[in-house]
């Protein structure tokens, strides 16, 4: 017997409507809601390079010098050594931040869904 096309469905995975994603009443996110444990691992080692980075950073420029150049054979100056350290603590504090603010903003933007209901 002839179908229409009107009555044929695609029960495709690639068709179906994504699952909504909903908190339940407590607010608490629901399993689909979970981050996975890749994501959790990502977010985490996110925190942990910089911060472990800028922790070991040696105070002097001239104990920099000596770990880059027992590492990877390559002597250089104090001077050199002076402005990768100062640059090195740049990044890591500006990488500290953002993670911080992208933090901060999921914080501030879960406290805002929670209020309007």
């Amino acid at each position: 017997m002839y179908m229409s096309i009107a009555n044929q469905r695609n029960f495709a995975p690639c068709c179906r409507k994504p699952a909504v994603r909903e908190a339940n009443s407590c607010g608490e996110p629901t399993p689909a809601m979970a981050p996975s444990l890749r994501r959790r691992f990502l977010s985490a080692l996110a925190w942990v390079i910089p911060s472990v980075t800028f922790v070991l950073m040696p105070k002097c420029p001239a104990c920099l010098a000596v770990y880059i150049a027992a590492a990877t054979g390559v002597g250089i100056s104090f001077t050199t050594a002076s402005y990768v350290r100062t640059a090195a603590i740049v990044v890591c504090l500006a990488v500290i931040l953002t993670d911080l603010l992208v933090h901060f903003g999921r914080l501030c933007s879960q406290i805002v869904k929670s209020w309007d209901g």
